[in-house]
């Protein structure tokens, strides 16, 4: 489980640096800043797993 949440970690910070940059050169550019589905599915993920932990505790399983 820590293994796969210090990924996701990873993970996250290589996908804001990317969004930084091209939010940073659509701002040179003058052009509107680039939207990101990231966020909605980190929120989506991380509300799967916290159900699945619920779920896991709850039945004794874990």
């Amino acid at each position: 489980m820590s293994l796969a949440l210090i990924g996701t970690g990873v993970l996250c910070a290589f996908r804001s640096v990317h969004h930084w940059v091209r939010c940073e050169l659509a701002m040179r550019r003058g052009e509107d800043l680039p939207l990101s589905r990231f966020p909605s599915v980190l929120a989506l993920a991380v509300g799967a797993v916290s159900v699945t932990m619920v779920v896991v505790v709850a039945s004794g399983r874990g």
